[in-house]
């Protein structure tokens, strides 16, 4: 599964990524919205990792951006380390599949990816 994580933090981001990695699947990363949405036009990935307080371009813009104007389907899960049910409800408003608060627990983790590429595979 190819997997792009979107994380402003670069040792996150990293970890993320060979954790990722070991587990099979085929990473892209970058260090804010905007650079993700360079990344989408280049290759799809199969599902977003996505944070949220990031410069240049945020997450919740990123998810704008890409429901509306890429007009992309691509599950994102966002990763959080805002733990508050008003903003899940707002990520899930702007096109998030997912929420988990960070530090995120990888074997949840792998199991919300492998049930996002079912549902996205169900949907195309």
């Amino acid at each position: 599964m190819k997997v792009l994580i979107v994380e402003d933090d670069p040792v996150y981001r990293e970890l993320l990524g060979l954790a990722l990695s070991s587990a099979g699947h085929e990473t892209t990363l970058a260090e804010h919205g905007a650079k993700a949405l360079e990344s989408v036009k280049g290759s799809l990935p199969d599902v977003i990792l996505l944070d949220i307080l990031m410069p240049v371009m945020d997450g919740m813009r990123f998810l704008r951006e890409l429901r509306e104007g890429a007009k992309l389907s691509t599950p994102v899960v966002v990763l959080t380390c805002l733990d508050s049910r008003s903003f899940a409800v707002q990520a899930l408003v702007e096109g998030a599949t997912d929420v988990l608060t960070k530090p995120v627990d990888i074997e949840v983790l792998l199991e919300k990816l492998a049930a996002c590429a079912g549902q996205h595979a169900a949907v195309e």
